[in-house]
């Protein structure tokens, strides 16, 4: 099984992460903070300081912005995401934020508010804005903030998941901040949307986002979120992103029996094959290049109406083609070399003997 994420081992492994890659998935200012803690102010790298002030600056717009907002928000209105998830953090300016997320059940009514009481003004027009596909209302900019507001209707997920009524996910909301009023996702509810939003828009393959979700999951408690993950009827995906996090996150491996085992049907012929190159793949650095194509295949598996076998027989013959595309590439490499071999040392490429140039130049 994945290993639980407690709070105390993500911030661990975070402070593990080498410090271009803190700063390429968005962590640069929780990294700083770990290190700073550890091996003083003196030991970061400038990059990883400048991260840290950044966030401390986007954590004084995100809160100078929610004081201007909340008076405007409803008993039935929450603050979801980034400023819901901050406080998980070992301290709010942390978790920086680019926009701040209303989800309200009258955006048309909120969107016109923030309009008319605050002044904010959309930073698209309704013209640009209709042709493409979003959950929220145009984005709106307020002057001296250097993020946007964006009112959610609606959640951002998969045609295929099941979209909870607002009134359960209020109901079981708790408090943000007692002295302004506002209030955010319940921790479990929190961590399955979260998981559930962020397979729809970047396929689980953003850091960031995976400690976002293992720190609410961790406030949530394990039982908490299966019940949200079926309410959200996402259970499956839900093992995957924790599949994802102990994996990612924490270092643990993931066997290729465990996927197996862990997206089967009843039948016990896998539903998810590509898992297994995802899960074996995705640990190497960079953007998790080598995953975005797996997540692709089983974005499309997950829904019922596909047809699974001919997804399964792609799968096989592109992994076949890299296999092939690789064992082209090394025999060109080797025949490259064995051609050199045989030039003198005035034709052979330049990159193929830089010592012998170097001791000739002596």
């Amino acid at each position: 099984m994945s290993e639980w994420p407690s709070s105390e081992r993500v911030l661990e492994a975070v402070g593990a992460m080498a410090p271009a890659e803190a700063l390429r998935h968005d962590l640069g200012a929780l990294w700083a903070f770990i290190h700073h803690q550890r091996d003083g102010l003196e030991a970061l790298p400038v990059a990883l300081r400048s991260a840290a002030y950044d966030g401390a600056v986007n954590s004084v717009d995100r809160d100078m912005l929610i004081c201007r907002v909340a008076p405007l928000l409803g008993n039935n209105d929450l603050v979801i995401k980034g400023a819901g998830v901050a406080r998980h953090y070992p301290a709010r300016w942390l978790r920086t934020s680019s926009d701040l997320d209303i989800l309200t059940p009258y955006p048309a009514r909120l969107h016109a508010v923030l309009q008319e009481q605050l002044g904010a003004r959309p930073l698209l027009s309704e013209a640009a804005y209709a042709g493409q596909a979003h959950h929220h209302l145009p984005p709106l900019g307020l002057s001296g903030f250097a993020l946007h507001i964006e009112v959610h209707g609606r959640l951002g997920l998969e045609p295929w998941m099941r979209h909870p009524p607002l009134s359960y996910l209020v109901e079981r909301s708790r408090e943000l901040d007692a002295d302004l009023g506002t209030r955010t996702l319940d921790d479990a509810d929190h961590a399955v949307y979260l998981a559930a939003h962020h397979w729809h828009s970047t396929r689980l393959t953003r850091r960031r986002d995976l400690v976002d979700i293992a720190l609410l999951a961790s406030a949530g408690g394990a039982a908490e979120c299966a019940a949200a993950a079926e309410a959200f009827g996402v259970s499956r995906l839900w093992r995957l992103g924790l599949d994802v996090i102990s994996h990612v996150i924490l270092g643990k491996r993931t066997t290729r029996r465990i996927v197996a085992s862990r997206y089967s049907d009843p039948t016990g012929h896998e539903l998810l094959p590509v898992s297994q190159r995802y899960l074996t793949t995705v640990s190497v650095a960079g953007p998790f290049a080598a995953g975005q194509l797996a997540m692709r295949d089983m974005a499309r598996m997950f829904s019922a109406s596909d047809d699974r076998e001919a997804l399964m027989r792609s799968a096989r013959r592109r992994k076949v083609g890299a296999l092939r595309g690789r064992s082209k590439l090394s025999r060109r490499v080797s025949h490259r070399r064995s051609v050199e071999s045989r030039l003198s040392p005035e034709r052979r490429s330049p990159m193929s003997a830089p010592q012998s140039r170097g001791l000739d130049e002596q």
